[in-house]
């Protein structure tokens, strides 16, 4: 039963999403993945970061981001001075952004501001690699 919600809550954000529907925990966004056969897309910022402030105010904005992203990931945001981050995450520089398979295993990094074009390349980069990955796994 609790998989049906999930199901219908995640499909209800993609055909509804005005904005990308954020976990804010590592392990539940890890979980989620696995339901949902999805990669992550895991956003790290930091408060003060102009670039994060950037990058969120423009390229997450855009619709054809949000679309992406929810249409292809489960989307997690973690603030390195509020949330637990990883330690083969916590790194010094902001935005990071990571996509991970369902274990949480790294299959794309970057790092700084993107626009919503060149963001969208990065992700479908990331997500080709994810499905290359679960192929071979085959």
């Amino acid at each position: 039963m609790i998989r049906y919600i999930v199901i219908l809550l995640l499909s209800w954000n993609i055909i509804y999403a005005d904005k990308i529907q954020w976990s804010h925990n590592y392990v539940d966004a890890l979980s989620i993945s696995k339901k949902v056969h999805k990669p992550v897309y895991l956003f790290i910022t930091t408060p003060g970061c102009q670039w994060c402030n950037k990058f969120e105010t423009t390229t997450l904005t855009d619709p054809k981001t949000i679309k992406y992203i929810a249409n292809n990931f489960v989307a997690l945001h973690l603030v390195a001075s509020r949330d637990t981050i990883p330690e083969k995450f916590a790194q010094f520089a902001f935005p990071r952004h990571y996509f991970l398979d369902q274990q949480g295993n790294i299959i794309f990094k970057a790092l700084g501001y993107r626009d919503a074009e060149l963001f969208i390349s990065i992700a479908q980069t990331a997500l080709q690699r994810y499905v290359k990955k679960n192929k071979e796994k085959k």
